[in-house]
């Protein structure tokens, strides 16, 4: 991992994030809307530093430990905005907690995933890049730390693969007597059919939007990265969701919340 070094002199507020200064640690959430509520309620003290175009910066503090947690709109292109953002305003260690499409048949909705790598179907890698090898990885010691979390609090989780896509749409289908059909408009069929087999064959635990350019950032950028995922859903989509948001998210960000508080009592 190459040594990182700031370029960027004297900006006073980013562009987007409208953010001067970030905690070294720096936690990439869903939505405001959608996560603020139960993540609030596990934090002694959460301080909206900025709000602007989806995404909202938060300065956080869990006993003696502060961090900095951007709720993020979907997607890797916002990954590489929150990323190159906040490294710029301190950000070093990149922490993603968020939803997944469940692919292996062994998750059920509800579960833990830690990843161990991702698979590079997005187009950031590409763009900067990265496009090969076919897949990313996150820092050995971040998983490490995050397996811990979850025993600590005797919370299973698995280790796995997932698949970053650009188009949630173009991707998705839906099983219907046994076929898998577009959940495009007018059942408008994609290459990324394809791709979703692919993935069902090789095993990959599951898909999502960003973990892959976060991966291949950090690692690009000398910076560290992880993260833990709950399943939402399954893929290809069979029925109506069981998820239960306020349950799952609460022992997502538990977990999350104590690996925060290790990375800082280790020194990373």
């Amino acid at each position: 991992m190459p040594k990182f070094k700031n370029k960027i002199k004297n900006i006073s507020r980013q562009p987007v994030t409208r953010i001067i200064n970030s905690e070294k640690i720096v936690l990439l959430l869903e939505p405001e809307d959608l996560v603020r509520g139960v993540f609030s309620g596990l934090v002694d003290e959460i301080k909206l530093i900025s709000r602007q175009w989806g995404f909202a910066v938060f300065n956080c503090r869990k006993n003696k430990i502060r961090f900095t947690v951007v709720f993020c709109p979907p997607g890797n292109s916002n990954i590489d905005i929150a990323v190159n953002e906040l490294a710029k305003a301190g950000g070093r260690i990149f922490l993603r907690a968020g939803c997944c499409g469940g692919i292996d048949k062994k998750l059920k909705v509800g579960d833990l995933i830690i990843l161990k790598s991702a698979l590079k179907k997005e187009a950031l890698s590409r763009d900067y890049g990265e496009k090969y090898p076919l897949e990313s990885y996150p820092s050995k010691d971040i998983v490490k730390i995050l397996a811990e979390s979850a025993n600590k609090i005797n919370k299973k989780y698995s280790l796995g693969k997932s698949i970053t896509v650009n188009n949630l749409y173009a991707f998705n289908h839906i099983k219907r007597n046994g076929k898998l059909i577009p959940m495009t408009f007018n059942e408008y069929e994609t290459p990324q059919k394809e791709i979703l087999e692919g993935a069902i064959k090789q095993k990959v635990s599951c898909v999502e939007m960003e973990s892959a350019s976060l991966f291949v950032l950090c690692d690009i950028f000398g910076l560290k990265s992880g993260a833990l995922l709950a399943v939402s859903d399954r893929v290809p989509w069979e029925s109506k969701s069981p998820f239960n948001f306020t349950k799952s998210y609460k022992e997502l960000f538990k977990v999350i919340i104590i690996a925060i508080q290790d990375l800082i009592k280790n020194g990373l």
